[in-house]
C-alpha cells in the first residue's frame, strides 16, 4: 500500500503524467499501470486520458532523460520500489520520416540548408562531388557543380527574389551564387585554397561572408555587387567576383573550425560566433578583428544554434549530447540533453518557437535526402 492508499500488486507500477503542452493537458494525479509498459504503451494510455480520436504519438522523459525502456527495467536498472510514484514527463515524438520524399543523389549528402524563412519549401543540398541540388518540396529544381572538390557545408541567405547561397569547399575556397527559383548566378571563388573548409556564414545584411575548416582560422570576405551576381535572362551572364584574400583572419582555435553564425544585430551586433572540435566556443568582434568571449564546452563542437528570441545557445556534441548556454552569463555549467542514440548528434537548429530546438544525429545512409538515418529530436528550453 502507498502513502496515497493505493495497492500497487505484482506487474504493477504506480506513476503521474505531466506536461509543458498547452493542448495536452492531464490531471496529475497517480496511475497504476502494467509495469511492463514502454513508450508506446504510456503514449496509449496518455491517449486515452487525453480522449483522442486519433492517437498522438509521445516520448517519456524520468529526470530530465528519455526513457527508454520498459518501467520495470527502469526500476530495476535504478534500485527503485514499484510503490514510488515515477514522475513521467510527456512532450511530442516525432513521426518516421515518409519513404516516398527520398531523393537518391550520386553522391554523398552533406548538408541541407533552406532556402527561405522557415516554413520553406525550397531548400537546397550539398554533396561531397562539388554539387548543389536545389528541391522544391520533393521534387529537384536545379543541379549545379559549384566545384572540382567536395562540398563540406552551406548556408543561405533569403532576399527579396530568392536567396545568397554559399558553400564551404574541401579544396580550402568558399563559393558564392545567388538563386532564384530553379535559376543560378555565376559562381564566386572566395579565398585561395589549402585547407579544407568545414563551415560557412552569412551576414544578416549580406555584406559578409564566413568560412572556416581544418587551418584552424576563420576568415571573413566583404562582399562586392558581383558576388552574388543574378541569373541572367540571357546566355551573356555576368562574370562573378572573385576574391583571393579575405577582410581578415580570426586565430584562436586549435581545432577544425565545425560551425559559424554571424549575431543579429538586434541580437548579438557586431559579432561572429564559432565552434570546433577544440571544445570552445568563441565569440569574435567583427568591428576589431578580436575574441571577446570563449567558452569551454566540454566536448568536440559538431555544430550549433542560436536561439532567436532569448539570450541562449545550443551546441551538439560527438557524444550524442546537446549543450544549453546562456550567452549572458560568466563560465558555467551548461544544461545539458541526450539524443538517445549512440554516435554523433551531428546537427542542431532552432524552431519557430522560442523555447523549441531540433537536434539530429545522422548514421550517415549514403545518398538519401531524408532525415531519418539516426534520430531527431525536438528538446524545450527551460
Amino acid at each position: 500500500m502507498t502513502s496515497s492508499g493505493k495497492a500497487v500488486a505484482t506487474g504493477e507500477a504506480l506513476v503521474s503524467f505531466a506536461t509543458k503542452l498547452p493542448a495536452f493537458q492531464v490531471p496529475e494525479e497517480e496511475l497504476v499501470v502494467p509495469s511492463n509498459l514502454g513508450r508506446y504503451g504510456l503514449s496509449e494510455v496518455v491517449n486515452r486520458l487525453l480522449g483522442k480520436e486519433q492517437p498522438v504519438p509521445f516520448d517519456f522523459l524520468v529526470d530530465g532523460e528519455f526513457l527508454r525502456t520498459s518501467i520495470d527495467l527502469y526500476l530495476e536498472v535504478h534500485k527503485l520500489s514499484s510503490e514510488k510514484v515515477l514522475q513521467l514527463e510527456f512532450v511530442l515524438a516525432l513521426r518516421e520520416p515518409e519513404q516516398s520524399t527520398v531523393d537518391e543523389a550520386p553522391e554523398w549528402v552533406s548538408s541541407v540548408v533552406a532556402l527561405e524563412a522557415c516554413p520553406s519549401t525550397w531548400f537546397a543540398a550539398t554533396l561531397y562531388d562539388g554539387t548543389v541540388r536545389v528541391y522544391e518540396g520533393s521534387e529537384m529544381r536545379l543541379s549545379s557543380r559549384l566545384a572540382d572538390s567536395g562540398l563540406a557545408a552551406a548556408a543561405a541567405l533569403p532576399t527579396a527574389g530568392g536567396s545568397h547561397f554559399l558553400a564551404a569547399c574541401l579544396d580550402g575556397t568558399l563559393r558564392a551564387m545567388s538563386l532564384e527559383g530553379a535559376a543560378s548566378g555565376p559562381v564566386a571563388t572566395l579565398g585561395t585554397g589549402g585547407s579544407a573548409m568545414q563551415a560557412a556564414a552569412l551576414s544578416e545584411d549580406g555584406t559578409l561572408l564566413a568560412g572556416g575548416g581544418w587551418s584552424t582560422e576563420v576568415l571573413v570576405f566583404n562582399t562586392e555587387p558581383e558576388t552574388f551576381a543574378q541569373p541572367a535572362a540571357s546566355r551573356k551572364r555576368k562574370a562573378a567576383a572573385n576574391q583571393a584574400r579575405p577582410k581578415f583572419a580570426l586565430k584562436g582555435h586549435s581545432q577544425v573550425v565545425t560551425a559559424l553564425h554571424f549575431g543579429k544585430k538586434e541580437q548579438f551586433p557586431y559579432t561572429l560566433l564559432s565552434g570546433s572540435w577544440d571544445c570552445s566556443v568563441r565569440v569574435w568582434d567583427i568591428a576589431a578583428a578580436s575574441c571577446v568571449c570563449n567558452w569551454g564546452v566540454a566536448r568536440a563542437v559538431t555544430s550549433f544554434t542560436v536561439n532567436p528570441a532569448m539570450p541562449q545557445l545550443a551546441t551538439s556534441h560527438e557524444d550524442g549530447h546537446v549543450s544549453f548556454w546562456d550567452v549572458r552569463a560568466p563560465a558555467h555549467t551548461s544544461i545539458a540533453g541526450d539524443l538517445g542514440q549512440r554516435g554523433a548528434a551531428a546537427g542542431a537548429g532552432a524552431g519557430d518557437s522560442p523555447a523549441a530546438l531540433l537536434a539530429g544525429g545522422v548514421v550517415p545512409r549514403g545518398r538519401r535526402t531524408e532525415v531519418g538515418g539516426g534520430v531527431a529530436r525536438p528538446f524545450e528550453q527551460r
